[in-house]
């Protein structure tokens, strides 16, 4: 099955990371957030970018990329 936003939206609710809240409205509207248990991620989230940022720039620093 090929991924989608939907289904990995579907994932991170069944794994308590997302709250999904559905109006009944047409058309349907429906808003995700994060749970506790998801903003505790972010940390980690925020680190991860980091190293990225410092990984890319070591990459143009290198001259493998162009900025």
């Amino acid at each position: 099955m090929k991924p989608t936003l939907t289904n990995q939206l579907r994932e991170l609710e069944a794994d308590g990371l997302v709250h999904r809240k559905v109006y009944a409205q047409v058309p349907p509207k429906v808003e995700y957030s994060l749970t506790p248990l998801g903003r505790s991620l972010e940390p980690v989230l925020h680190g991860m970018r980091k190293w990225g940022l410092e990984f890319m720039q070591g990459i143009v620093e290198e001259g493998v990329v162009e900025e």
